[in-house]
């Protein structure tokens, strides 16, 4: 007991400590993007992370760091699998693919695709610029996908049949992946074409972005990607899922991403007869509907005055951002071989927020603090730990303590606190995902964040085992 006592202090001090210096650290003043990455790198320990911004046309500012793996450095021609940026080009696909087959962005999906039926009888009402939108009413809050990652396109649009809406289209964004799925059939049935193919005959190619792929090249050196526990990087395997592809799995290069949203400023800079318009991007950016966030596969916004055009990707292991200021003709391009829910929210915002204000006003304020954020974290999980071991080791007392009046008391309390654990336990990931209005469960957390995640199920556990053990005492005495 003694020695618990001696480790939960050590835990306290320490934990006191972290947080003072979290509260007093200085701003630090940046006047460059090299010493703005540098600084949240250390901050959120990211291995890799590469950033340009664009002004006119050309890189005002460019800043690499870190290495692909033990030898070899990270460059602007590292390619990293983007995520949801992938939706983009998607998007761009399916409006190039309307003015050329004619056929109009608010024609119903089940038209176009036969094999597209939801549980939900509303489902005819769905068309294509509900799921360019996020608008067609589906969540993933009532549908999870069970799919092997080598699961086709098709496989993707029928698993969709026991699918139901969460609302009427039009009624609510509701961020859907499984949408991206269904518009990446319906580009290979218009086309003739797989959808790997048209989007490198039809989108990169005509583009000239020559490092990005729908597939991972054989003889390039793909940047590997961390989870974060904490600050302490864990290897993960390299994404797949050949029905998600449209959704989520491109690979791309900061200097690529660089020419791709080139394109959206100027649009004269489009290479001539590459098949796509300003007319294509244009579209691409302004509100699906009146007073709707989204455009098609990207986040349209006023912030601060200025008109925003955005969109993030997160895979387990990598993150990405593009932000355009199109009046402006400015734009910025993040990406990193690490990702949890600390560096996107926190690290990712402070980042663009620099970026910005490195783009407009020519320095910015940053706080280097946040290096402290994982020591407050592990000393939490430390107290939690002794603080667990400790209420065990105290069972026996317990014991001795319960008199039979307080029994049934004690029985209630107990079984109580049974229920909320296991509500945690079982329902836990879904109302914290009510939040983002998105789906979520406990492997989804795990990679999203694994260190949360495993102290909240520690605690949870915990507390389940030590409250079925006290009932256990209580209806035995």
């Amino acid at each position: 007991m003694k020695g618990l006592k001696a480790i939960r202090w050590f835990f306290l001090i320490i934990l006191a400590v972290a947080l003072i210096l979290f509260l007093i650290q200085p701003q630090v003043k940046v006047d460059n993007l090299n010493q703005l990455l540098e600084i949240q790198q250390k901050n959120y320990v990211i291995p890799a992370i590469a950033g340009i911004i664009i002004k006119n046309g050309e890189c005002m500012q460019q800043s690499v760091l870190g290495m692909v793996d033990n030898q070899t450095p990270f460059t602007l021609d590292t390619p990293i699998y983007i995520g949801s940026l992938t939706k983009s080009f998607t998007a761009l696909a399916i409006v190039k693919l309307s003015r050329e087959y004619s056929f109009s962005l608010d024609t119903p999906v089940a038209e176009l695709l036969p094999e597209f039926k939801l549980a939900s009888k509303e489902y005819h009402s769905i068309t294509v610029r509900h799921l360019l939108a996020h608008a067609s009413g589906l969540s993933d809050r009532t549908f999870r996908e069970k799919l092997l990652p080598d699961a086709s396109l098709l496989d993707g649009v029928l698993a969709l049949q026991v699918a139901k809406l969460l609302e009427p289209p039009e009624t609510k964004l509701n961020y859907f992946n499984m949408g991206y799925t269904v518009l990446g059939l319906i580009i290979e049935r218009i086309s003739g074409l797989p959808y790997q193919e048209y989007l490198q005959k039809e989108i990169l190619t005509p583009l000239k972005l020559k490092n990005t792929y729908v597939e991972a090249p054989g003889g390039e050196t793909i940047a590997t990607g961390y989870l974060s526990f904490f600050g302490l990087p864990l290897k993960t395997s390299k994404p797949r899922s050949n029905y998600a592809l449209p959704a989520g799995y491109l690979l791309s290069t900061a200097n690529d991403l660089f020419i791709y949203v080139n394109y959206y400023l100027n649009p004269l800079s489009l290479p001539k007869q590459c098949g796509i318009t300003a007319e294509d991007l244009e579209v691409m950016q302004k509100p699906a509907f009146p007073n709707w966030p989204y455009g098609f596969g990207w986040i349209t916004e006023q912030i601060n005055g200025k008109s925003v055009v955005y969109h993030g990707g997160s895979l387990p292991g990598y993150q990405s951002q593009l932000v355009l200021w199109p009046d402006e003709k400015t734009a910025f391009v993040l990406l990193t071989n690490s990702g949890n829910i600390l560096q996107s929210l926190w690290g990712r915002r402070d980042i663009i927020k620099g970026a910005e204000e490195l783009a407009f006003n020519s320095q910015t304020t940053i706080k280097p603090r946040e290096r402290f954020i994982y020591l407050i974290f592990w000393s939490l999980l430390g107290l939690i730990i002794v603080h667990l071991a400790n209420s065990f080791a105290l069972l026996e007392k317990y014991k001795e303590k319960i008199t039979k009046p307080k029994l049934r008391q004690e029985q209630i309390k107990q079984v109580a606190l049974i229920i909320i654990c296991l509500l945690i336990i079982f329902k836990g990931p879904q109302a914290v995902g009510l939040l983002e209005n998105r789906g979520l469960y406990w492997s989804l957390a795990y990679t999203v964040e694994p260190g949360i995640t495993v102290t909240i199920l520690l605690l949870s556990v915990g507390k389940l085992l030590l409250s079925l053990s006290k009932l256990f005492i209580t209806i035995r005495n």
